[in-house]
């Protein structure tokens, strides 16, 4: 999966929208993603991020790349996906994320455009819900919950990112030609950081309109695509992104 992100601006802690103006923040980032199942409710998974990021602010313009923290995913499904009996796919979810990338304290660029990761281990449990019905329309609905382990910067401080929580709910149809989409909205919220137990900066919010159209070439391969926007939030960038990817499927019976 390859995405596209471009900053347009940001919010500020009363929820304002602050344009960008002539600056421009972009960030590209390649993932290679594979998942496989273990027995019929069971899926482990990993995620592995190469990011580059471009900035220009005023007179200073810099590019960095590197790769960025590693994903490892897991599921286990009480209700199979799609429902069954009445009941809608009921799934647990578990993330963590390994800090592989280089983390903000850590920056040789002015800008930080050699920044790809958070610097913080991360584990995510969350929930899933899903709906398919015949007619092929089909609904989906998950949150989770993030929380990081405390790291010490070089100069000996610790630093403890605050928990954030990820709630995405979405719907669509599937058409028998192969083509799906799918349109939803995303929210995010997460606390504020804490140097040696002392609070800095505020808590940030973030609601983001998503779309999401996929097209099945036969039975093995599928290509997706994807739309983000923030619309609205506090204390957070205001940015556009979009995706494209490949995936490459293996029938195990």
């Amino acid at each position: 999966m390859t995405t596209a992100q471009s900053v347009r601006g940001h919010w500020n802690g009363s929820g304002r929208y602050v344009d960008g103006g002539d600056a421009r923040d972009r960030e590209l980032r390649f993932e290679a993603r594979v998942i496989t199942k273990l027995g019929r409710s069971f899926q482990i998974g990993a995620i592995v991020p190469y990011v580059v990021t471009d900035r220009r602010f005023g007179d200073r313009a810099s590019r960095g790349s590197g790769p960025g923290d590693v994903s490892l995913l897991s599921r286990y499904d009480f209700v199979r996906v799609g429902g069954e009996n009445g009941l809608p796919g009921i799934a647990l979810t578990l993330g963590l994320t390994v800090p592989t990338g280089r983390s903000p304290d850590r920056a040789r660029d002015a800008l930080g455009t050699d920044v790809t990761g958070s610097g913080a281990w991360e584990a995510r449990p969350g929930i899933a819900i899903e709906k398919i019905w015949w007619t092929g329309w089909y609904v989906f609905g998950g949150v989770g919950v993030g929380f990081f382990a405390p790291f010490k910067r070089d100069d000996g401080s610790t630093i403890a990112l605050g928990p954030r929580m990820l709630a995405v709910v979405a719907g669509g149809k599937s058409f028998t030609n192969g083509l799906s989409f799918a349109l939803g909205a995303t929210h995010e919220q997460e606390a504020a950081p804490r140097t040696d137990g002392l609070r800095v900066g505020a808590n940030r919010a973030r609601t983001s309109a998503l779309a999401f159209a996929g097209y099945e070439i036969d039975d093995n391969w599928q290509v997706l695509a994807s739309l983000l926007v923030d619309v609205i939030g506090r204390e957070q960038i205001a940015a556009t992104t979009i995706g494209f990817g490949i995936r490459r499927a293996w029938n195990v019976y």
